[in-house]
């Protein structure tokens, strides 16, 4: 037996028999018929959810017709958009009989007792939309947990299900995101013997009856959210523990009595969340060993808590503990392990000797008092919203593992000074909630497995990194000021060779085009001061991108030597990916070279074949392989590049290749073919670990992934790449996949390198945007598979996600100077109106927007004048535009297909046909005119 979802093909779906399934999902917009249909295609149903139905074909509720169709049915789940009605109405037990499990997100029913009187179900989850609700249930009820969800409208109350063995209990509003239901009469409110967890939530100007819980002699769990009226006094009088007990009021109109709690024996948590309440003292009886308390009091007198008495206290939570007076009961609890307090001065605290984690809030003052800063088991220290200028010297809390600290709101550039941080020898954690303006001398100072959280996003990073690097602690302390005040890397200053190879030894990416910069810029002006020859000593620092055996060669073929050890005999030193041992390195005797230097050498001491002068037409002959669609022919061009070298117009076909094959050997070898050439942001690019292999196609569902991953992909390295070469890699892509120039299309500033790619568009004197827009592919699939599909809605499987955003583009008014254009094809472009720029073109004579979602004209065609043909089909338009009569020129017009058609019926017999008017055909007798019949 297995799981099956009606979704999509529900037609097909529904003429079929499907005796494996026992699960069924319906969660579809299209019609179902009826219950017994569905009933009829799955005859082994167990258990159905509905999360999507067609709202149109009348079937809205689920009533008698349902259960009838599903007799088997153990259990049945509502969660729609739409708010899918049950209605018990005719609906009998028998009917019922194999029911486990019922949640449904809404009922009409006021009376629900049948659901009481049902053996087999245990659990029921029901949104009742009433005003009146009663239930009542029975010894035959096999209910273990229900919950019951009331409308804000809900009135009254009749429930008792006493007879029941109910384990689990929650009634009242649907959540902390709706209204409670204003309860204006319990006629009857009595829970079962056997309950262990009970909520209840409502609005009310009474009170829950007292005898609510009369049989209940314990609770694992009780929750009370009562807003308005009052507590009976016995409402808890029978029950003697409660493990987990949570009071949520608000706006009681009489105190919470002291009676209230009197009878417990046994309690172990206890939450007091109290908004404009009185309390009577005493609030909780005397010994009571309670272990967790939480009280937040607003517009509430805590004053009658103060007489307390809870020696087996261990955690405490309470709002603010300045509104009662430091309570003697306190220092009383002397288990108490965990303390959560509001208090602006704590040199009243006492001392706590079990205390493990203390929390202040709000604390003010000059230092922390010895009764803390002496603590020697306290392990977690958290001061949130503080005003302390000087915590003192917290060097003797040898326990303290974790520092949490959050100045005041109007004070997060200020930190309480911390003597003695640096001293303690257990401390793991220091958060600080600060967006510093300096970094302290004794971060720097803390032992490096301590993890320091600060608000700046890479300052943290730096530092761990500088303060391991072995440099001089003031040095670091100054590069790491100068840090934390750059929000980008390109606002990085000059900074010092040891800083940039610093952090690229610890393979820190933030400034890594700053330090591939500035490694170039030394190295360049070496090749000048210092170039390599014969008799220099090389040694590599880190991975070079060119390979060793290569390097081995090359000081074999010119002379030079490589040494394995950084010594004094090495005169020049190649600095590569995470170089190791920069300790070693004297910037005064060594010399730097990057890979770039390295290949310039190598290419004019000792070129190779395709290097050198009278290769060309060999250089062609490669370039046509990596222009091949084939894998195979790149492998082979790239194993004669390894032999033969590379030109600069090789850069652009690897570097494509490079980016979209998913063979990672083929892109270690074309790596090592580019290590070194083109300037840094191209080496940049080479070696980052962004790819394209993964954006065209087909998903896992079988649509086109479309342009949008594309586009948002490379958007998202121009910082890091460049325009230059972004828009390179367009053209590139689109000239190998047929897809991509949108990414240029897009840009709005026109540069000479933009405007070279558009007039690529221009053949023949058409101006093709439509090849250039590359949608077609996605079209053809559709048009062929379900030819209404793509027509109703070509953005939704063109721009899929709407990645692309609007789409649209602009057309340059540069073009028009140079080439004789005279048709323009603006097909399939996602066109809902005519691009800006068009004005530019109205000397055409041929116009396309066939295939967009057009649904008018703009008066502005009228200024086409000189228009002969004009391709309107595949559009969304309502009626025939009235500015074509305008159009005086015109002899051909296609308006087939010219309006949207349903998704569900296509261009079956209902297609509402917009048709040319018969005015429009005597204005231009001599107009071919093309439309559906």
């Amino acid at each position: 037996m297995g799981k099956s979802r009606l979704s999509f093909r529900v037609d097909e779906a529904l003429s079929q028999v499907h005796p494996a399934t026992d699960y069924l999902v319906i969660d579809t917009d299209e019609p179902l018929g009826s219950w017994q249909t569905i009933a009829t295609a799955y005859p082994n149903v167990k258990k159905i959810k509905i999360a999507e139905f067609d709202s149109a074909n009348g079937k809205q509720v689920i009533d008698a017709d349902f259960f009838n169709a599903f007799p088997s049915l153990e259990c049945l789940i509502t969660d729609t958009d739409e708010g899918l009605d049950t209605d018990f109405t005719d609906v009998t037990p028998s009917m019922l009989h194999a029911l486990y499990s019922l949640e449904l997100e809404r009922c009409s029913n006021q009376n629900i007792s049948l659901l009481g009187q049902l053996p087999q179900l245990k659990q029921l989850d029901i949104t009742l939309d009433t005003v009146d609700v009663a239930f009542y249930a029975d010894a035959n009820s096999g209910l273990e947990t229900v919950k019951i969800s009331l409308s804000p409208l809900c009135r009254t109350l009749d429930i008792d299900l006493t007879a029941t063995a109910i384990l689990s209990m929650n009634i009242g509003g649907h959540g902390y995101r709706f209204e409670l239901p204003n309860i204006t009469d319990i006629k009857t409110l009595r829970l079962p013997a056997s309950l262990n967890a009970l909520q209840v939530s409502i609005s009310t100007d009474k009170a829950l009856p007292a005898d609510m819980l009369t049989t209940n002699v314990q609770l694992e769990s009780l929750t009370i959210e009562q807003h308005g009226g009052y507590l009976a006094p016995s409402l808890l009088a029978n029950i003697s523990n409660i493990t987990h007990c949570k009071f949520e009021l608000k706006n009681l109109s009489a105190p919470i009595p002291s009676a209230l709690f009197a009878n417990l024996k046994q309690m172990h948590k206890l939450q007091l969340k109290l908004d404009n309440i009185e309390l009577e003292a005493p609030l909780l009886p005397l010994g009571l060993p309670l272990a967790e308390l939480f009280v937040y009091g607003e517009q509430t007198d805590l004053a009658p808590l103060a007489n307390l008495h809870l020696p087996k206290l261990k955690q405490l939570w309470m709002g603010n503990i300045n509104a009662i007076g430091l309570p003697e009961w306190l220092a009383g609890c002397q288990e108490l392990n965990d303390l959560n307090i509001a208090i602006g001065d704590a040199s009243a605290l006492p001392t706590l000797p079990q205390l493990k984690k203390l929390t202040l809030r709000g604390l003010a003052g000059n230092s922390l008092p010895a009764a803390i800063t002496t603590h020697q088991t306290l392990q977690t220290l958290n001061l949130l919203a503080c005003h302390k200028a000087d915590l003192g010297d917290i060097s003797q809390m040898s326990s303290l593992e974790s520092i949490w600290i959050e100045p005041w709101e109007h004070e997060y550039c200020n930190l309480p000074s911390l003597h003695g941080l640096e001293h303690l020898p257990r401390l793991k954690a220091l958060r600080l909630d600060i967006t510093p303006k300096h970094v302290e001398p004794v971060w720097l100072a803390l032992p490096p497995e301590v993890e320091i959280s600060i608000h700046h996003s890479h300052i943290v990073s730096e530092m761990a990194i500088l303060r391991d690097s072995g440099l001089p602690p003031t040095q670091c302390l100054e590069w790491l000021n100068t840090l934390l005040g750059i929000n980008k890397p390109g606002e990085l200053p000059e900074m010092p060779a040891e800083f940039h190879l610093t952090l690229m030894a610890a393979k820190y990416n933030r400034f890594k085009a700053q330090h591939k910069n500035w490694l170039r810029q030394l190295a360049e002006s070496n090749e000048e001061l210092k170039p390599l020859n014969a008799n220099s000593v090389l040694f590599i620092c880190g991975r070079s991108g060119i390979k060793a055996g290569e390097i081995k060669s090359k000081a074999t073929e010119l002379g030079f030597s490589v040494s394995k050890k950084l010594d004094g005999n090495v005169t020049h030193v190649l600095i590569g990916t995470a170089p190791k041992d920069i300790s070693l390195l004297d910037l005064e005797r060594h010399t730097l070279i990057d890979d770039t230097s390295l290949q310039n050498y190598f290419t004019t001491q000792a070129p190779k074949f395709l290097q050198q002068q009278g290769n060309e037409t060999m250089g062609d002959s490669i370039l046509a392989m990596l222009a091949s669609p084939e894998e195979a022919t790149h492998q082979v061009a790239v194993q004669l590049l390894e032999q033969g070298g590379i030109t600069d117009e090789l850069h652009l076909p690897l570097f494509l290749i490079l980016k979209t094959t998913a063979d990672n050997n083929l892109r270690k070898q074309i790596k090592q073919l580019l290590a070194g050439h083109g300037d840094e942001a191209f080496q940049l690019a080479v070696n980052d670990r962004i790819l394209f292999h993964s954006v065209r196609g087909r998903d896992d569902y079988n649509n086109f992934y479309g342009q949008g991953q594309f586009v948002e992909k490379l958007k998202a390295q121009r910082k890091k790449w460049g325009e230059t070469l972004c828009n390179a890699f367009a053209k590139s892509y689109f000239d190998r996949y047929g897809e991509g120039l949108m990414y240029v299309l897009m840009q709005k500033k026109p540069t000479p390198q933009l405007l070279a790619i558009w007039e690529s568009l221009i053949q023949n004197g058409t101006f093709d945007l439509r090849r250039g827009a590359g949608f077609d592919t996605i079209m053809q699939y559709w048009h062929d598979k379900e030819p209404a599909n793509y027509h109703w809605h070509p953005t939704h499987y063109a721009n899929r996600f709407g990645k692309l955003g609007a789409a649209k583009f602009e057309l340059p008014a540069e073009l028009t100077g140079r080439s004789d254009i005279t048709r323009l094809d603006l097909g399939n472009c996602l066109l809902s109106d005519l691009p800006k720029g068009i004005e530019h073109y109205r000397h055409i004579r041929s116009l396309s927007l066939s295939g967009n979602v057009f649904k008018a004209l703009p008066e502005s065609v009228a200024a086409f004048s000189e228009l002969e043909e004009l391709d309107l089909s595949f559009n969304h338009f309502r009626h025939f535009p009235e500015v074509l009569f305008k159009l005086t020129n015109l002899k051909r017009l296609d308006f087939r297909r010219a309006t949207s058609p349903d998704l569900n019926t296509g261009y079956d017999a209902n297609y509402h046909i917009v048709a040319v008017p018969q005015a429009f055909r005597d204005a231009f007798p001599e107009c071919e005119i093309l439309q559906d019949q």
